[in-house]
Protein backbone atom coordinates (compact mmCIF):
# COMPACT_ATOMS: atom_id res chain seq x y z
CA UNK A 1 0.00 0.00 0.00
CA UNK A 2 1.69 3.41 -1.39
CA UNK A 3 -1.41 5.75 -0.21
CA UNK A 4 -1.59 6.61 3.52
CA UNK A 5 -5.67 5.98 4.17
CA UNK A 6 -7.11 5.40 8.11
CA UNK A 7 -9.80 3.11 8.20
CA UNK A 8 -13.38 3.56 8.15
CA UNK A 9 -16.16 4.86 6.56
CA UNK A 10 -15.13 8.58 5.10
CA UNK A 11 -17.58 11.58 4.63
CA UNK A 12 -17.00 13.87 1.69
CA UNK A 13 -14.93 16.33 4.17
CA UNK A 14 -12.81 13.33 5.34
CA UNK A 15 -12.39 11.90 2.10
CA UNK A 16 -10.45 15.77 0.69
CA UNK A 17 -8.47 15.96 4.29
CA UNK A 18 -6.80 12.23 3.13
CA UNK A 19 -6.09 13.64 -0.62
CA UNK A 20 -4.79 16.46 0.73
CA UNK A 21 -2.25 14.02 3.72
CA UNK A 22 -1.48 12.21 0.20
CA UNK A 23 -0.74 15.06 -2.40
CA UNK A 24 3.02 16.01 -1.20
CA UNK A 25 4.19 12.27 -1.90
CA UNK A 26 2.02 11.69 -4.83
CA UNK A 27 4.08 14.98 -6.52
CA UNK A 28 6.88 13.15 -5.55
CA UNK A 29 6.25 9.84 -6.70
CA UNK A 30 7.38 7.86 -10.06
CA UNK A 31 4.75 7.22 -12.81
CA UNK A 32 4.11 3.55 -11.36
CA UNK A 33 3.80 4.39 -7.46
CA UNK A 34 1.19 7.19 -9.13
CA UNK A 35 -0.80 5.14 -10.45
CA UNK A 36 -0.24 2.26 -7.52
CA UNK A 37 -2.01 5.67 -5.21
CA UNK A 38 -4.94 6.39 -7.85
CA UNK A 39 -5.76 2.51 -7.93
CA UNK A 40 -5.98 2.45 -4.05
CA UNK A 41 -7.20 5.53 -3.09
CA UNK A 42 -10.00 5.25 -5.97
CA UNK A 43 -11.14 1.89 -4.33
CA UNK A 44 -10.81 2.71 -0.62
CA UNK A 45 -12.69 6.74 -1.15
CA UNK A 46 -15.46 5.01 -4.32
CA UNK A 47 -14.24 8.53 -6.40
CA UNK A 48 -13.32 8.87 -9.76
CA UNK A 49 -9.65 7.96 -10.49
CA UNK A 50 -9.35 10.75 -13.04
CA UNK A 51 -10.74 13.28 -10.56
CA UNK A 52 -8.53 12.24 -7.80
CA UNK A 53 -5.65 12.83 -9.54
CA UNK A 54 -6.84 16.50 -11.00
CA UNK A 55 -7.07 17.05 -6.76
CA UNK A 56 -3.85 15.21 -5.79
CA UNK A 57 -1.93 17.16 -8.54
CA UNK A 58 -3.19 20.58 -8.04
CA UNK A 59 -3.41 20.36 -3.85
CA UNK A 60 -0.55 22.89 -2.48
CA UNK A 61 -0.11 24.59 -6.26
CA UNK A 62 0.44 28.03 -6.03
CA UNK A 63 -1.58 30.98 -8.41
CA UNK A 64 -1.28 34.24 -9.49
CA UNK A 65 -4.45 35.93 -9.62
CA UNK A 66 -4.85 39.59 -11.00
CA UNK A 67 -0.94 40.12 -10.78
CA UNK A 68 -0.64 40.58 -7.20
CA UNK A 69 -3.24 37.98 -5.30
CA UNK A 70 -1.31 34.69 -4.22
CA UNK A 71 -3.78 31.57 -4.18
CA UNK A 72 -2.38 28.32 -2.61
CA UNK A 73 -5.20 25.99 -3.90
CA UNK A 74 -6.72 23.62 -1.86
CA UNK A 75 -9.13 20.42 -2.46
CA UNK A 76 -11.18 21.71 0.78
CA UNK A 77 -12.42 24.60 -0.29
CA UNK A 78 -14.25 26.13 -3.44
CA UNK A 79 -12.66 28.01 -6.26
CA UNK A 80 -12.55 31.86 -6.69
CA UNK A 81 -13.33 32.55 -10.03
CA UNK A 82 -15.02 35.90 -11.46
CA UNK A 83 -18.27 35.35 -13.76
CA UNK A 84 -19.59 37.44 -15.75
CA UNK A 85 -18.64 40.66 -17.92
CA UNK A 86 -15.42 41.43 -18.01
CA UNK A 87 -14.55 45.20 -15.99
CA UNK A 88 -14.01 47.79 -19.08
CA UNK A 89 -13.01 50.97 -16.50
CA UNK A 90 -10.80 50.88 -14.20
CA UNK A 91 -10.97 52.07 -10.89
CA UNK A 92 -9.65 55.98 -11.22
CA UNK A 93 -12.35 56.34 -14.63
CA UNK A 94 -14.78 55.02 -12.11
CA UNK A 95 -14.43 57.35 -9.41
CA UNK A 96 -14.60 60.36 -11.90
CA UNK A 97 -17.76 58.55 -13.68
CA UNK A 98 -19.57 58.42 -9.46
CA UNK A 99 -18.90 62.15 -9.07
CA UNK A 100 -20.10 63.13 -12.21
CA UNK A 101 -23.17 61.02 -11.89
CA UNK A 102 -23.88 62.82 -8.13
CA UNK A 103 -24.31 66.25 -10.33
Amino acid sequence: MVATVPKGVYTMKNRYVIIKHNAKAYQKATKKQKAQMLDELSELLQMNRHYIGYLLRNTGRVVFREGKTVVVTDSTKDTIHRRGRKRIYGKDVLRALKKLWRI
